[in-house]
């Protein structure tokens, strides 16, 4: 197998930025690069398959928050319709709209929150993914005498996505239970507006 030279070695990684970029989100800029992993060995392709797979997965997943955002929105228009409906009923039925109208937002709000985690998520699925493979130029004595290579740079990139992904859980978590809240209260209304007027049935400000 044909060794890196130390000219190939600055081709082996693109690092724009080893530090969080200043908008406080994680980087996986550092790669290894396409050059070096065409000279791993046929049985390193089984090394990074999971890796890959776990990009893969994290981008579906990613697909699927931003499907229920789109979900979340139709639900805020029509409870947002329920409101105005309620409102021409000489607002008969406003409180427990408005209160539903509340809980649709908290739910997008604990859903954009959870689309920044997929973002996040995505980013460390390939860092996980570039730290495999750096992992198999050492494993594989890639680079032979040179020195230079660390994997310890591409530890520390996953390492900063990792930290910065479970503060994104956490906020995505206070989120949830502001949502649960919201729906609590919004239980509570209409649950309220029932005992008061008998009224089960008045359509989607009720229901």
């Amino acid at each position: 197998m044909k060794r890196a030279t130390p000219t190939m070695w600055l081709m082996l990684v693109l690092l724009l930025a080893l530090a969080l970029p200043a908008c406080g989100g994680p980087s996986a800029s550092l790669r290894v690069s396409d050059k070096v992993v065409s000279q791993f060995p046929p049985d390193a392709r089984s090394w990074v398959y999971d890796a890959e797979n776990e990009v893969i997965i994290a981008l579906d997943n990613r697909d699927a928050v931003r499907a229920k955002i789109e979900e979340i929105e139709k639900d805020i228009a029509r409870a947002k319709g329920a409101v105005t409906a309620a409102k021409g009923r000489g607002g008969k039925g406003e409180e427990p709209a408005k209160a539903r109208v509340a809980w649709h937002v908290a739910r997008r709000d604990h859903a954009d929150a959870l689309l920044d985690v997929a973002d996040v998520s995505v980013i460390c699925a390939k860092a996980s993914l570039e730290l495999a493979k750096a992992k198999l130029v050492v494993r594989f004595d890639i680079l032979g005498e040179d020195k230079k290579f660390s994997v310890k740079a591409f530890e520390r990139q996953h390492e900063r996505c990792a930290r910065n992904l479970l503060y994104r859980n956490r906020a995505a978590d206070k989120l949830r239970d502001k949502a649960k809240k919201a729906e609590g209260d919004w239980r509570t209304s209409r649950a309220t507006f029932i005992r008061a007027t008998g009224d089960h049935d008045h359509g989607l400000w009720i229901d």
